[in-house]
């Protein structure tokens, strides 16, 4: 996994996510922890994780 590069801009904070990044990434946990309750198949299991991965990215 590459360094995350920090720099400072006067729109996003030194340190941390953004406010809207920080709400996409909860709403994406919030969805994965949905579909992994009410998972019926593996392909289910399978989104969750795409999900997961997607909200790990942010």
């Amino acid at each position: 996994m590459h360094p995350q590069i920090v720099t400072s801009t006067p729109h996003q904070p030194l340190h941390g996510l953004s406010g809207e990044r920080r709400r996409r990434r909860i709403r994406l946990l919030e969805k994965a922890r949905q579909l992994r309750r009410l998972a019926r198949t593996e392909a289910d299991l399978w989104l969750a994780e795409q999900y997961e991965a997607a909200a790990a990215l942010l």
